[in-house]
């Protein structure tokens, strides 16, 4: 599906990618355009640049909550996903997504609520 993925650093900004639920853990695809080391740990940044996706196992998911935030400038605050997880190394990481509406910064609260409950199900959370 397509996700609404939350960037932070100086700017807080939102853009398209993919999430997806398989078997073994959640798919992330992240769009080429945008900065892994605004997200992720700089020393596993730089390999999931060359994949453009990420695999989280379910086992490796330390923590999932529902946040409330704004996609954009003038949007109302609509259900993000946070999901803290565990890299390779060990070392804590997040990455904040919703399910994607009809424009840039729009978002579907209810596929992003079911969403988070097939998430939670899955992990056992």
């Amino acid at each position: 599906m397509k996700a609404l993925i939350m960037l932070y650093g100086r700017l807080r900004r939102a853009d398209i990618g993919d999430v997806e639920l398989l078997p073994e853990g959640v798919k992330v695809k992240m769009p080429a355009k945008m900065r892994w080391w605004f997200i992720l740990n700089p020393a596993i940044a730089q390999w999931f640049i060359r994949s453009g996706e990420l695999v989280i196992p379910y086992p490796s998911i330390v923590g999932l909550e529902l946040i409330h935030e704004k996609a954009g400038l003038l949007t109302p605050r609509t259900p993000f996903i946070r999901l803290h997880f565990r890299d390779m190394q060990g070392v804590g990481n997040s990455i904040t997504f919703a399910a994607y509406g009809w424009t840039k910064t729009s978002t579907k609260p209810e596929e992003t609520l079911a969403l988070y409950e097939e998430i939670r199900r899955r992990t056992g959370r």
